[in-house]
């Protein structure tokens, strides 16, 4: 399946982006790809760093909690809070179209940890006994030992490059502390980011417009 933008993969992860620092009533009073009219944020990259804090703060608890005796099922969190601040990035990029090589290795680095949480998270997805036995509040069992330890390993391994000196925790910050405003000239074309978000569409964001109003349009153009 094609996923195109927020509409089928990230509208639940936006949703969780716009719901504090204001961006939600900023969100309803938007008018979508015609509020030409709209005042620039006086706080545009403070509110964008203060979402992009809050994610990272969430996904680093996630990943600590995170140890060799965690389960597939116990993995779901974890994913999700990863996706959400990856799709910061997504919804947001023409930001830091002045260190695109910089958020392209971060992306691609919350883009590997999704996949191997959810390589692990898939063992108990596809596991319909362990799917029964945790709606009837028992602890799912998983047979295939082999499989488990494997996988696990490998969300460890990931977690240990998150966390190391110079590793994806520490670009992150690095990311976040360089937003810069929106301006004509870093409006860039769409195609040099995630398809899924501005990539997929035939729009681009208005330096006239706030954060949501930005975001707005995007889910408009969808």
């Amino acid at each position: 399946m094609i996923r195109v933008g927020l509409t089928v993969f990230g509208f639940s992860a936006f949703t969780f982006l716009c719901s504090s620092n204001g961006f939600s009533s900023d969100l309803a009073n938007s008018t979508g790809q015609q509020a030409t009219q709209a005042q620039p944020s006086t706080n545009y990259t403070g509110s964008i760093k203060e979402l992009a804090i809050k994610a990272k703060s969430v996904v680093d608890a996630g990943l600590r909690e995170f140890n060799d005796a965690t389960l597939p099922h116990q993995a779901k969190d974890l994913r999700k809070q990863i996706v959400r601040l990856r799709d910061l990035l997504d919804v947001f990029p023409h930001n830091f179209a002045h260190e695109l090589d910089l958020w392209d290795d971060v992306r691609d680095g919350l883009d590997d940890g999704y996949t191997v949480v959810g390589d692990y998270k898939d063992l108990f997805d596809t596991n319909r006994d362990a799917v029964k036995a945790l709606e009837e509040g028992v602890q799912p069992e998983y047979a295939d030992s082999k499989k488990l330890a494997s996988r696990r390993k490998k969300v460890l391994a990931w977690k240990e490059t998150y966390f190391a000196e110079g590793g994806l925790a520490e670009k992150i910050v690095l990311l976040f502390d360089d937003i810069r405003e929106l301006d004509s000239e870093n409006v860039q074309p769409s195609k040099k980011y995630s398809n899924f978000f501005w990539g997929g569409v035939a729009a681009l964001p208005s330096p006239l417009l706030a954060p949501a109003q930005n975001a707005r349009v995007l889910i408009d153009a969808q």
